[in-house]
């Protein structure tokens, strides 16, 4: 949710994948209206799409990655397991194989999750998108941005969709 003491209005976030959507997650604690332009379509399931990168196998979310989801989005962990996400030490689930040899498991007291790419992101992007200030607009291909020579207000430019020029020109192209 915005924070009411800010003077900062709109931000724009292009790319809407985990990076983008984690921005768009903290820039929303700081501005009014937050938009994510995303090139490709993205569907209300988790499946992969063509600019996800590393989307065909398993995904890592490491105990520091964990803290930080759960601080952005409580009980996220708790939907992760439900869904079929495993949860454990990591020293002691992970598979490490470096040097030509695997690596002798250990307990190391850091909870992690692994889950495929897909799964993480449908859920990070659902919990953004429910946020009230935050938008996304999909099949979005962004071929150029212009900012002002005091890098106060930008446009970006996009012939192709029409449902992006609508919303950026009511932010007052940003």
């Amino acid at each position: 949710m915005a924070n009411q003491a800010s003077n900062h209005k709109q931000a724009l976030v292009i790319g809407g994948s985990l990076t983008g959507l984690l921005t768009a997650r903290e820039l929303s604690d700081h501005f009014e209206k937050v938009l994510i332009l995303e090139r490709d379509p993205v569907h209300a399931a988790p499946e992969s799409r063509k600019g996800q990168a590393q989307t065909r196998h398993l995904h890592g979310l490491l105990a520091n990655g964990l803290i930080i989801m759960k601080e952005y989005f409580p009980g996220i962990d708790d939907e992760f397991k439900a869904g079929g996400a495993f949860i454990g030490d990591m020293g002691e689930f992970i598979h490490w194989y470096q040097y030509g040899a695997h690596r002798i498991k250990f307990k190391s007291g850091f909870i992690s999750m692994s889950m495929s790419r897909p799964f993480l992101e449908f859920h990070v992007r659902r919990r953004v998108l429910n946020l009230p200030n935050v938008t996304l607009i999909d099949a979005c291909a962004v071929n150029e941005l212009v900012t002002s020579p005091d890098r106060n207000k930008s446009s970006v430019c996009d012939s192709q969709n029409v449902q992006a020029r609508t919303m950026l020109k009511s932010m007052k192209q940003i």
